[in-house]
């Protein structure tokens, strides 16, 4: 991912999205069984678009999906506009990487 710009930014975005989910104590004992299930989900479209075969669709509706709903989560919790504009940043992102294959994206990022 850091060899890339757009891998850059995610890290970036990484650390500040995980910082303010520390702030607003946004895992907890209610809900850890379904932010593990979508972290297995990130860590898998994660694995596809770095070690998967060219022809694999790395963002689908259903992952799509499971992330928006967590988006919005964040959306909810923090009004502040550089928080906004990345939740904005990774959706058009979804958006734009939705069906696509592994080989367009790398293509698109590269």
């Amino acid at each position: 991912m850091d060899k890339y710009t757009i891998g850059q930014k995610y890290i970036d975005y990484y650390y500040k999205l995980s910082n303010v989910g520390d702030i607003y104590d946004v895992v907890k004992l209610g809900n850890v069984y379904d932010w593990f299930t979508f972290t297995k989900k990130v860590f898998s479209v994660s694995n596809k678009l770095q070690y998967g075969n060219s022809s694999d669709i790395i963002v689908d509706s259903n992952f799509r999906t499971a992330a928006i709903l967590k988006i919005n989560e964040y959306r909810a919790l923090n009004p502040n506009s550089e928080m906004q504009a990345i939740l904005n940043d990774i959706e058009a992102d979804l958006n734009n990487f939705l069906g696509k294959t592994r080989a367009q994206i790398l293509t698109e990022i590269q």
